[in-house]
């Protein structure tokens, strides 16, 4: 097999685009926003990555977005939590990358849900604070 130069100009066209396109793509699903969310302004919102089930999306390519009553976690899908849903809340890993993991009840959700944050005590500061919350308004 002989490959020519012009076989190299083309594959140096065509994988920057097999790289760009799913990557183009993915941003795009992250920053979906579901009809909870119009009209409203997080509380706090981050770009990160996370784990949900067996799905792995690195940061950039997950959003999550913080609300009074609810949060919603974006990437190809759009998790919505109410706080009360919640049932545990951690920071996990003693080593990059650490992560906030939230266990619920709520099973058409993936068991698994791990946020990779820039910030993971903070965020789990804030996610815990508004849970608190929503806790209090329903006792």
């Amino acid at each position: 097999m002989v490959v020519t130069v012009t076989d190299i100009a083309v594959a140096c066209m065509v994988l920057p685009w097999l790289v760009l396109v799913p990557m183009l793509v993915r941003t795009r699903q992250r920053d979906v926003r579901d009809a909870l969310e119009d009209g409203r302004q997080p509380l706090y919102q981050e770009v990160c990555g996370g784990a949900f089930g067996k799905t792995q999306r690195s940061s950039p390519f997950v959003r999550v977005a913080l609300y009074d009553e609810f949060l919603v976690i974006g990437y190809s899908r759009r998790l919505i939590l109410r706080y009360q849903e919640i049932e545990s809340l951690s920071v996990d890993g003693a080593r990059s990358p650490r992560a906030v993991r939230l266990r619920h009840h709520r099973r058409d959700l993936p068991a698994e849900v791990a946020i990779w944050s820039s910030d993971c005590y903070g965020l789990h500061e804030r996610i815990e604070a508004q849970r608190r919350a929503a806790i209090d308004l329903v006792r």
